[in-house]
């Protein structure tokens, strides 16, 4: 994910890969990439890069956008118990994905120049 395309965001999110099940949230999108952390887990579960996964984001409600995809890379950090660190390469994303990463993406470059002004 470069980080020219990414945007910043905080959205609930779950992850299925296998029989592994876990919540968190997304740090980051673009396009065809996510960034996926759970929250910290008593397990050392492993996600391995190639691996298959489905995921459902939580973007306004209870209703989620669910996309398929594979673990690029993650990585396990530990304070109280592990949270994971994942990146996902999303597959034929749905529109519906589409529609919020470009409106967030807008939304935060927006944010981003107004910001700018008024520190100068």
């Amino acid at each position: 994910m470069s980080p020219l395309s990414k945007t910043i965001v905080a959205l609930k999110a779950e992850l299925k890969s296998g029989k592994l099940i876990c919540k968190g949230s997304i740090e980051s999108i673009s396009k065809n990439n996510i960034y996926f952390l759970s929250g910290p887990t008593d397990s050392s579960a492993m996600f391995p890069p190639g691996a298959d996964l489905e995921l459902k984001i939580f973007p306004y409600s209870d209703n989620p956008i669910q996309i398929d995809g594979i673990i690029k890379w993650s990585y396990r950090t530990p304070p109280h118990g592990y949270t994971n660190s994942i990146g996902i390469e999303l597959k034929n994303p749905p529109v519906e994905y589409k529609n919020i990463s470009d409106t967030l993406h807008y939304f935060y470059k927006t944010t981003t120049k107004l910001n700018n002004k008024k520190e100068n």
